[in-house]
């Protein structure tokens, strides 16, 4: 399930409810205030892998001050600038001029295991009172200087699944869905069910990626506007593998993960609303 949740140039797809954060630093997130993301991970294994940084702003020379909480049904677990909260002792590298940060959360019952990269320093714990992975993640920029310093967020990926440290992301173009019809305003419009579309991705982007990548997974996402019931779901196939989305009624943005084996299986990727 692997699922990279916002990266470059997609801050429209920022959940809802954060405030204080913008598109900047080529599009990563700046943080002046703080943002929260509910993981969809319940138990098991839960990893995140994301680039964390607090920048100078040399107008008031100072760095930011960021910090990453991790919420449990019972408890938190955060990393401050180069300090952890709780159940590791000692700092971690400083997250002034930027780290790769690598979290993997184990539930287990004689306590939540974490074990912690940072900048290639590893680092581990139990929460012994806790038996659950993580609920949520929240990045918070709690400069105590009036929040002059600067901090920033990019490539932030949830899996259940261990992400490995070359991971990044693409955003590839979709440059029609043959078999729907589009407007003129560039939306397609579907009053029709099982209706299944083909996605034409840009062809020179998907051969440049197959040359230099192995493809592990991708994610469809997309704006979707539902008036009355008729619509149930939306489909999206990649070879055999189906992710399958709700549609509610009104506006709502689309997330479908899938992981595949093949990374030929991205000529076949197709889509289909259910009623």
């Amino acid at each position: 399930m692997s699922f990279s949740y916002y990266n470059k140039g997609d801050v429209t797809l920022l959940p809802d409810g954060y405030t204080g954060c913008s598109n900047d630093d080529n599009g990563t997130i700046d943080v002046s205030g703080t943002f929260s993301i509910t993981t969809p991970i319940e138990t098991g294994d839960a990893y995140y892998s994301f680039y964390a940084k607090n920048k100078l702003n040399t107008s008031w020379n100072v760095y930011g001050d960021l910090s990453i909480t991790f919420t449990f049904d019972g408890g938190k677990f955060v990393i401050n600038r180069d300090t952890f909260s709780s159940t590791i002792t000692g700092n971690h590298p400083s997250l002034n001029g930027g780290q790769h940060i690598y979290c993997h959360f184990k539930a287990q019952d004689s306590g939540t295991l974490i074990e912690i990269n940072i900048g290639g320093q590893k680092y581990s714990g139990v929460l012994a009172n806790i038996k659950t992975v993580p609920s949520s993640i929240m990045f918070t920029n709690n400069d105590p200087r009036g929040g002059f310093g600067r901090t920033l967020v990019s490539d932030i990926f949830i899996s259940d699944t261990e992400i490995p440290p070359y991971a990044e992301y693409t955003h590839l173009t979709i440059n029609d869905i043959t078999n729907w019809e589009k407007g003129t305003d560039g939306n397609y419009l579907l009053t029709d069910v099982d209706k299944e579309g083909i996605i034409q991705l840009d062809n020179e982007q998907l051969t440049k990626l197959k040359q230099t990548s192995d493809i592990m997974s991708c994610y469809l996402c997309c704006q979707l506007e539902k008036k009355g019931s008729k619509l149930k779901t939306l489909q999206f196939s990649v070879g055999d593998k189906v992710g399958t989305y709700e549609i509610p009624v009104g506006t709502s943005t689309c997330y479908i993960p899938l992981t595949f084996d093949s990374p030929s299986d991205m000529q076949n990727v197709k889509v289909v609303i259910k009623g």
